[in-house]
């Protein structure tokens, strides 16, 4: 994810509603070090994030146990391990058609 669209599409359209309804003093962000959240001295998202007054970390990515969203994807894991991968027999047909498609074009 881009400092843009992490900007755009979570902290302006669901943060912001939180910081509005709730006041910055109400809670503080917890962050991965993903580099779209803003992890560099200057970008987009900090200053964001200073204009608005939000209290935010980031967390240990080295301490698993020690971040707690961690938890929250197993379920969604599991939820996709119930159903079959596709595997390169799958996707000869397909990949087929994308060559012809290919070679038609580039005579």
């Amino acid at each position: 994810m881009s400092l843009q669209v992490y900007r755009d599409e979570i902290l302006e359209k669901v943060v912001r509603t939180w910081l509005e309804n709730e006041g910055p003093d109400a809670f503080v962000l917890e962050e991965d070090n993903d580099s779209g959240h803003g992890t560099g001295k200057q970008n987009i998202v900090r200053a964001w994030k200073t204009a608005h007054g939000l209290k935010s970390y980031f967390n240990c990515p080295q301490s698993p146990d020690l971040v707690p969203i961690k938890n929250a994807w197993s379920a969604p894991k599991e939820w996709i391990a119930q159903f079959d991968s596709w595997d390169n027999d799958s996707l000869q047909p397909s990949n087929r058609r994308l060559e012809s498609t290919y070679t038609r074009y580039n005579l």
